[in-house]
């Protein structure tokens, strides 16, 4: 995957560069890293092929990936009852999801 970013938004290409300091670099990568995991975690619960099988899928592919990050973020949790979290209390899985990837974390 590619992650491109405006090249004239000084401080989004700091917060991307390896070895980036500084609180205002930091707080924009905390962001990049939440957004970018929530579009990913919200793909692959929406998709009703992934949900249903999400185990299927070959090592070195997105749906592999995608199955590996739900683990990392809820170890032990199914992505069909993940992705019903999502349907009934999106809220709660959203807040979730910022608590476990440290959004704006110190």
């Amino acid at each position: 995957m590619r992650l491109l970013v405006n090249s004239r938004n000084r401080l989004a290409v700091t917060a991307v560069e390896e070895g980036a300091a500084g609180p205002e670099a930091a707080a924009v990568a905390s962001v990049i890293r939440f957004d970018v995991t929530r579009t990913l975690v919200h793909g692959a619960l929406t998709n009703r092929e992934f949900v249903e099988n999400p185990e299927s899928f070959e090592a070195d592919s997105v749906g592999r990936m995608l199955f590996e990050l739900l683990g990392r973020l809820w170890p032990g949790a199914e992505p069909a009852g993940l992705a019903a979290r999502l349907e009934v209390t999106p809220h709660r899985l959203e807040s979730e999801l910022q608590a476990r990837t440290g959004l704006l974390a110190p």
